[in-house]
């Protein structure tokens, strides 16, 4: 129950961890502002590994972050995924819109659909350092060579 009481209660922890002047405890106490906003928002139950008191506890915490998920965040990501959905349908409905004006326009020519970056506005790539030229050997090539 001491970890629950860490979790829960900030000062706690900083006072426990103050008599020691380690490098994990330097760590720890930069850290401790971080944990305690993590620890926040974290349903946690305490269970004994040995006798397994707390067990209906520990379900009883999962079955509602369960419903708090599906309640919460599945829903926001539910909304999230439809907009990348429709984002996507308007790119594509564009690009077959672009397709049809560009065929309309060449009269059945040979036309050029995309230049890759040069449409995006970026330049050429430059390479700074000089190309290495590698030959390639077959194994016969290396048995005659031995």
């Amino acid at each position: 129950m001491l970890c629950k009481q860490w979790m829960q209660n900030l000062e706690a922890f900083q006072a426990a961890i103050e008599s020691d002047s380690s490098y994990h405890s330097t760590l720890t106490r930069s850290l401790s502002l971080v944990l305690d906003e993590f620890y926040k928002n974290l349903h946690s139950v305490g269970v004994s590994a040995v006798s397994g008191t707390g067990m209906e506890a520990f379900f009883s915490a999962i079955e509602a972050s369960a419903d708090e998920y599906m309640d919460n965040y599945k829903a926001d990501l539910d909304k999230r995924w439809a907009e990348k959905e429709r984002l996507e349908e308007e790119l594509r409905q564009e690009n077959m819109d672009k397709l049809r004006r560009g065929m309309e326009k060449s009269d059945g020519n040979t036309m050029v659909l995309s230049r890759g970056l040069e449409d995006e506005g970026v330049g050429e790539i430059v390479m700074d350092e000089e190309e290495e030229e590698f030959e390639l050997f077959s194994e016969e090539e290396e048995k005659d060579e031995a």
